[in-house]
């Protein structure tokens, strides 16, 4: 009853936080925290998310206030280097109207599994995401890069405007992608140095390693 207790009190005296069993002093008590919980999801005062990963939210008068999709990713993943891919990287972005029912999520580590609409997907390989601490936009801006045809339905003229703002603001920090794209693909490094070089950052492109081998530039016509 004590551990139920407490466990209840600490959760209703939180907003917008996750929980996990081991976030109580009592997690020891595996039985007991895990019912004080169950009752808590029960009571409608927790949203179970994953297994093992609980949601607090502020309460309104259409129920309680969803986590989004980048805070549940960034709690089972972290959030250096993680970001949007695919289509969802695209619409974050401003680059497409398209919300996709699937929403992937590329980690710069193993990918963790998948659950309910968010797909995560591996970029192990390209470790200087994680070393730079790159933000979701940073991530997604690179993502991008690589499947632009399938996934930007606005013209080349305009992304350019819409990422120049984004750099102007710091939401991608240039300092960092530079650094980054170190251990992107080819394709990712010269269609980089070509949208920055667009977007008024010449020197900065230029400091991106170029890739050996011929690749697809960017859609300029599109």
């Amino acid at each position: 009853m004590k551990v139920a207790t407490e466990i209840k009190a600490e959760v209703l005296a939180a907003r917008g936080r996750f929980f996990r069993n081991a976030d109580f002093a009592d997690s020891s008590n595996y039985a007991a925290v895990r019912k004080a919980i169950s009752r808590l999801v029960s009571d409608g005062e927790l949203i179970h998310i994953r297994t093992g990963l609980y949601w607090r939210g502020r309460k309104t008068q259409f129920g309680m206030a969803q986590p989004s999709v980048m805070q549940i990713a960034e709690a089972v993943a972290g959030s250096a280097g993680v970001g949007y891919a695919s289509a969802a990287a695209a619409n974050v972005l401003g680059l497409s109207s398209l919300v996709p029912a699937v929403i992937e999520i590329a980690v710069p580590t193993r990918a963790p599994s998948s659950f309910g609409m968010i797909r995560f997907v591996s970029r192990a390989g390209r470790e200087k995401r994680l070393l730079t601490r790159l933000n979701q936009y940073e991530v997604a801006l690179l993502e991008v890069l690589e499947t632009w045809e399938d996934n930007v339905e606005e013209t080349y003229a305009c992304a350019v405007v819409l990422i120049s703002q984004l750099l102007q603001n710091e939401e991608i920090r240039t300092t960092k992608l530079v650094v980054a794209s170190d251990s992107e693909p080819g394709v990712v490094r010269a269609r980089l140095r070509q949208l920055l070089t667009d977007a008024g950052y010449a020197a900065e492109a230029q400091a991106i390693r170029c890739p050996l081998t011929a690749t697809r530039p960017l859609p300029v016509a599109a």
